[in-house]
């Protein structure tokens, strides 16, 4: 039988986040899924940033297979919508012994200077899959390794 992972414990939590507001610049949006969050927390603090989310106008597409084709409409993005999505970022944060994310909000990595943030966040993202592909255990290594000369400390 496999040796069971070994569960992490991180010296800070989402409060580490930087209170960001909504014209903040050196700051690039990640994907509203775990593997996003998961990129955000695993930056640091100082790192990872977060801003009040608005969903009030977000909207949710509804495709629906029928006898006489698709019907495609939209319905309003609810709060069972929110609790949802909640519920599988934290999964898949769980399997990184993060702790659940705080709800309500939109997550930011930090830009180096003189980078493009889209390219950043594509480039994390990149070398996060080629990292975890090659070597899931132990994760502190793929955590040294995702953030290597990026960030001038």
């Amino acid at each position: 039988m496999a040796d069971a992972p070994p569960t992490l414990r991180w010296s800070y939590g989402w409060e580490a986040a930087v209170d960001l507001d909504h014209g903040a610049s050196g700051w690039a949006e990640v994907g509203e899924n775990g593997f996003g969050s998961a990129m955000a927390f695993l930056a640091g603090p100082r790192r990872f940033g977060r801003r009040p989310a608005d969903d009030s106008l977000r909207r949710v597409r509804v495709i629906e297979e029928r006898e006489e084709g698709e019907l495609r409409y939209e319905l309003p993005f609810t709060a069972a919508d929110r609790a949802s999505l909640d519920a599988d970022v934290d999964w898949y944060l769980g399997e990184w012994s993060i702790p659940p994310r705080p709800s309500g909000y939109d997550w930011f990595l930090a830009v180096p200077p003189g980078e493009d943030g889209e390219r950043f966040v594509i480039r994390i993202e990149n070398r996060f899959i080629r990292i975890a592909q090659i070597q899931e255990w132990p994760q502190e290594l793929v955590v040294a390794e995702l953030y290597r000369d990026v960030y001038p400390d």
